[in-house]
């Protein structure tokens, strides 16, 4: 008898989103309050509200990317109307993205949980430098430097 696999989750369902030049980090969201400050110094989130304490290296579920430089970033009032749990808060030093998470396939660039054939940003891929709401930290590459992760993934591909 085999086993039946559950199909797997629609990109959109998930926010699968491909902003390559960012690490999908609260300092590059749209709702931080103190993006220009250092990464250890406490920064705010709009969403939030002003008595949570974040960290520039956090992320969560309502990520949105900021303006490009150069561009207005809109003025956000404070919502505050959820917790860091309930937004799915999680810090990771080295940033975010599915080539930091375990469930993403670097050799055939697909993942465990995520149909790279559903509609959204990279058509039949996950890319290496996407992210989505379904991340969790691979053991090994979610703390790997950009340079060793980099050769990590060169290895695998080969």
């Amino acid at each position: 008898m085999s086993e039946v696999k559950d199909p797997k989750i629609p990109k959109e369902a998930v926010l699968y989103i491909f902003r390559p030049e960012t690490k999908y980090t609260c300092d590059k969201c749209v709702y931080s309050k103190n993006k220009d400050i250092e990464p250890d110094e406490t920064h705010k989130c709009k969403i939030l509200g002003p008595l949570e304490d974040i960290k520039a290296f956090g992320s969560c579920g309502f990520w949105i990317h900021m303006d490009p430089v150069g561009e207005a970033t809109p003025e956000i009032p404070w919502i505050g109307v959820i917790t860091k749990q309930q937004a799915g808060y999680f810090e990771n030093e080295q940033g975010f993205s599915c080539k930091r998470c375990k469930y993403f396939d670097a050799k055939n660039l697909d993942c465990e949980k995520v149909d790279k054939d559903s509609d959204g940003d990279t058509p039949g891929a996950i890319h290496p430098n996407a992210c989505c709401n379904n991340w969790e930290p691979d053991p090994v590459r979610a703390k790997l430097s950009p340079d060793t992760l980099a050769e990590l993934l060169e290895k695998i591909s080969l």
